[in-house]
């Protein structure tokens, strides 16, 4: 991401940002926890998935599990997070969420084909019925470069849930991964106009898109909205970094006018 500012950033910040977007994008439910960590959002009510009555049924022992493990994830400790996701399952084999947000943790991790068993496990628990398990699998398939399949996974899960911002992010992700540039704006603009407390994620998408066509002041402007939204992110030197080398170029590129 952000390819024409990468050539005057360091190499190690670039390998940091290879994995950012993934990060910036995850969507955790807030399950009951009422603060909102960084970038992590809670999912809206309308997205839920189905309760099922095994659900109902899960033991109060797999339900502690689970609020460990989603604690750990709402501290950035991802890798913490897991063996308590993995003792939630354990205990409650039918647990939807807590494949889920073992999903998200592993993804974070980097450990895709993992995150696409949890993902998948998710959305077999929920019968199709949760979007949240469909976008974070279309991202780690457009991650692991098959961005086809996740084209058609993200819009079904857009098919049940249209008003969720995380969606149409990960869509403009994709899109732009099949260098369709202008549907990928498209889609990030959506997510803007639902402004809802995850939308401001897109604006990552649209600083990636005005960068490739040399526009560094809105690549800029575009990083600023964020920042202004998430001040906290755990990104946040990386991306004022980028910000800063993209107000340069701008400089640069009026001079030479």
């Amino acid at each position: 991401m952000f390819q024409t500012v990468f050539a005057n950033v360091p190499s190690r910040i670039k390998n940091r940002f290879r994995f950012a977007v993934l990060i910036l994008l995850a969507i955790v439910s807030a399950s009951g926890v009422d603060a909102q960590s960084s970038d992590f959002a809670p999912v809206s009510s309308s997205s839920k998935p189905t309760v099922s009555v095994r659900e109902l049924q899960i033991s109060s022992k797999a339900k502690a599990n689970f609020q460990r493990g989603l604690q750990r994830l709402l501290k950035h400790d991802a890798e913490g997070s897991l063996k308590h996701f993995a003792a939630a399952i354990e205990a409650a084999p039918n647990f939807s969420d807590a494949f889920y947000h073992r999903g998200v943790a592993e993804a974070l991790l980097s450990r895709n084909e993992e995150a696409l068993g949890s993902f998948q496990a998710a959305i077999d628990l929920s019968e199709g019925h949760d979007p949240r398990a469909e976008f974070g699998y279309a991202l780690v398939l457009c991650r692991v470069g098959s961005a086809i399949e996740a084209e058609s996974v993200v819009m079904h899960g857009l098919q049940a849930d249209p008003d969720t911002p995380d969606g149409h992010i990960v869509l403009a992700l994709i899109l732009l991964k099949l260098n369709r540039v202008e549907e990928a704006e498209r889609s990030a603009h959506q997510a803007l106009l639902l402004k809802q407390p995850g939308s401001a994620k897109a604006h990552l998408i649209l600083a990636d898109i005005k960068g490739a066509r040399r526009d560094f002041e809105g690549q800029a402007n575009e990083l600023n909205e964020y920042l202004k939204t998430y001040p906290d992110a755990p990104n946040r030197n990386f991306l004022k970094t980028i910000r800063d080398t993209a107000k340069k170029l701008a400089v640069e590129d009026s001079k030479r006018r």
